[in-house]
């Protein structure tokens, strides 16, 4: 290190030569030249660092068979096989993250500096959202213009390599609104194909950083919707927590009586039999008649015309609309039911759904709205035919 500050010319040239060949072994003493007191040793750290990184993305790049299990000895796939496991799906993924030259880049850059993983993950949600915005006018514009070409989407793997920047910490309230929802256009093409375990795994980790309400929402969606394993420890940590959004807890309480295990029953039950879980925390309503009505005049308001209080009271006075409540509990027992092989709606839950036409053992069981009762009769008939059912099948 000291030689790259030689007053001789070929003995500096030695050096840079020699702390080049080294490749990343070489870093940590390039880092520590960065902070030299002598200005040449530190101009060609800095160039030698810049010059190691590159190297070794590239050999990185050239040497990586996602068919093989050798290991490459490089940081990105250290920290990435962490998150993502070291399987063939994980490779899969790997080998697209580090195909396209922005996207390694990103790897790279949140590697040679993890406490700025944060902004960087905020800075490419935000070009992501943009390229949403951007693409959803050019897809209208083609509706209107039938000669206008189709646009084009950005690969999956664009998405990915924003929600793997989103496991690292730093990004934890990175970004202070609901853009993050954006991040899932791509999503049926990542988890359908080779890469998909990998794929949740790393939803995975970015799901459990995650604070916004309305991305915490879209998060338990996915898991519900794509049915998620991966993600049952966080969904049984949400259920025990008792301070959590009741709306979320419900949510999870429902997805895990559709993807949870056996041993999960015990927690579901837990929850059933809490007095507090069984106070109702939210309403429900449905409308049997009048809703093309009630549409009609919301969708005048979407579009700027003014529609006035009597024509709303008019609408709703029309309108057969059916109300009740939902409770922890109604969603534990019914998750309970299900998770034991049983059928909720034959017991009487699923009212909401059921009273609206809805088939009885719907895909989207672990939607909170499609849950609940319209009175206290309802209510306890139904979890008295859940306890005995459940208790007979111990």
């Amino acid at each position: 290190m000291k030689k790259l500050g030689s007053e001789d010319f070929a003995g500096r040239e030695a050096a840079h030569k020699r702390l080049r060949a080294a490749g990343l072994k070489a870093e940590p003493a390039l880092r520590a030249g960065l902070k030299s007191e002598d200005p040449e040793i530190r101009t060609r750290c800095a160039e030698l660092l810049t010059a190691i990184r590159k190297d070794a993305l590239d050999a990185l790049v050239k040497g990586f068979d996602p068919s093989k299990d050798a290991e490459p000895d490089h940081p990105i796939w250290a920290r990435f096989k962490t998150i993502a496991g070291a399987d063939r799906a994980a490779r899969v993924l790997f080998a697209e993250l580090i195909a396209d030259p922005h996207r390694r880049q990103l790897l790279d850059a949140a590697d040679l500096d993890p406490a700025g993983a944060g902004k960087l993950y905020a800075a490419e949600v935000k070009a992501y959202y943009v390229y949403v915005q951007k693409l959803w006018q050019k897809q209208l514009d083609r509706v209107n213009n039938s000669k206008m070409p189709t646009p084009q989407e950005r690969p999956w793997a664009d998405e990915l390599v924003v929600l793997y920047l989103g496991t690292y910490s730093q990004s934890a309230r990175a970004v202070p609104d609901n853009l993050e929802n954006q991040l899932f256009r791509k999503w049926d093409a990542a988890l359908t194909g080779p890469a998909g375990p990998a794929v949740r795994r790393v939803f995975t980790a970015w799901f459990a950083l995650r604070d916004h309400e309305l991305v915490i929402e879209g998060g338990l969606n996915a898991i519900g919707r794509d049915r998620v394993a991966e993600a049952l420890p966080l969904l049984r940590k949400l259920v025990a927590d008792e301070k959590a959004d009741p709306d979320r807890r419900a949510q999870a309480i429902l997805t895990i009586g559709m993807i949870g295990t056996r041993d999960d029953l015990s927690l579901l039950r837990r929850v059933a039999e809490a007095p507090a879980a069984n106070k109702p925390h939210t309403t429900w309503s449905v409308i049997l008649k009048g809703r093309e009505e009630l549409d009609f005049l919301w969708h005048g308001v979407k579009f700027g015309e003014k529609v006035s209080q009597e024509q709303w009271a008019e609408a709703w006075r029309k309108a057969d609309v059916r109300e009740g409540d939902r409770s922890l509990a109604d969603c534990a027992w019914a998750a309970a039911v299900k998770l034991a092989g049983g059928k909720p709606a034959e017991l009487g839950f699923l009212h909401p759904h059921i009273l609206d036409g809805g088939k009885p053992d719907p895909d989207w069981f672990y939607s909170p709205r499609i849950h609940g009762f319209p009175d206290a009769k309802a209510r306890t008939a139904a979890h008295k035919k859940a306890r005995e059912w459940l208790d007979e099948k111990k």
